[in-house]
């Protein structure tokens, strides 16, 4: 695919259009990046998409090292934002998702590092959604957790936290789930544990770990060990999809 990386390049008339364009939206929310198209293309049809301004946005951006609020600045805030932290390691940085159309079948994807900077973008097939965050989880805290977990320096650098300590230094159980795939030639139970934010409707902390399927009993789900928790943020457009 033909990048134009330099609009100097361009005739005049040809960069009026791509002006004009960047603010009209067509049947499938504009083929083109503004930031203001981006936001208003969910506004613009019943059925519609901005997964065609995806490499409009990166033709005109480097993102690649890009800061998240620059990248917020651009794309307005995420649909889903999980900010990550793996034990024994700390702050993994962000993980951000883009609802891009009605279908909510693919998304736009964002990974920062620790330091919220931009390492990977993409699409994805899957929905901009937490199918684990759900109003039956348990409510925490904000206050409570939130402080805990930041400052606990057991939980940020110790590599062997289990679920029940996890749940111990929360406050309370959350909601269990687990399910199974293969990797590296080996069956693995990945589990998970969930809390709801209590007062904030779409605020989750989601805990999860793995381990091989031959040891793993239901029974012991507290002894699993944590690999990394996060604090996930949704807001409606990908809330309850």
């Amino acid at each position: 695919m033909l990048r134009i990386r330099n609009l100097c390049c361009l005739p005049m008339a040809l960069i009026c259009v791509i002006a004009m364009y960047g603010t009209t939206y067509g049947a499938d929310g504009s083929k083109f990046f503004s930031p203001e198209a981006w936001r208003q293309a969910a506004e613009a049809t019943d059925d519609w998409s901005r997964e065609a301004m995806v490499s409009q946005l990166e033709t005109a951006n480097q993102l690649s090292g890009m800061d998240r609020t620059k990248v917020i600045a651009l794309l307005g805030t995420p649909g889903y934002a999980a900010r990550r932290f793996s034990m024994g390691v700390g702050s993994l940085g962000h993980y951000d998702m883009y609802r891009l159309s009605t279908k909510n079948d693919r998304a736009y994807v964002i990974v920062y590092d620790a330091s919220d900077k931009v390492t990977n973008e993409r699409i994805e097939t899957q929905a901009c959604a937490c199918p684990l965050c759900t109003a039956d989880a348990p409510a925490i805290s904000d206050a409570g957790f939130r402080t805990t977990l930041l400052k606990e320096e057991d939980v940020r650098q110790n590599r062997n936290v289990t679920i029940a300590a996890f749940e111990a230094l929360v406050g309370k159980p959350g909601t269990h789930s687990s399910k199974t795939d293969m990797a590296g030639a080996q069956l693995w139970v990945n589990y998970t544990d969930v809390w709801r934010v209590a007062g904030k409707d779409h605020d989750f902390l989601l805990a999860e770990g793995k381990h091989q399927a031959k040891d793993w009993s239901s029974d012991t789900f507290g002894e699993g060990l944590v690999s990394a928790y996060a604090f996930i943020t949704l807001t409606p457009e990908c809330a309850g999809t």
